[in-house]
């Protein structure tokens, strides 16, 4: 699955108009549509993006990056508990700081 329709899935079941969404994570309507849509693919959202979606939609931010591709799935391990993952995920954020 992409992210914008991982998105998109996740604002409908949660009855919220574009609009709502990206005014509480701070982006325009725009930018949040083109996500969706996968027109943002070339243009990986930021961490603090999705940091706020993620917030904004109640879901995980981490399987948003892996969905964006800032996790590699090699990485990624959608069976591993929560704290398996973000350890994971943490020492990702490290070795990309480190760069």
């Amino acid at each position: 699955m992409q992210i914008g329709q991982y998105l998109r899935d996740k604002r409908r079941e949660q009855r919220r108009s574009l609009h709502s969404v990206a005014s509480n994570a701070g982006i325009s309507v725009g930018y949040l549509s083109d996500l969706e849509r996968g027109f943002r693919n070339l243009s990986t959202p930021s961490w603090s993006v999705i940091e706020r979606l993620a917030g904004t939609l109640n879901i995980s931010p981490d399987y948003l990056a892996f969905l964006a591709g800032i996790i590699p799935g090699d990485i990624w391990a959608p069976n591993a508990s929560a704290d398996e993952i973000t350890n994971a995920f943490n020492l990702f954020r490290k070795h990309v700081d480190n760069l």
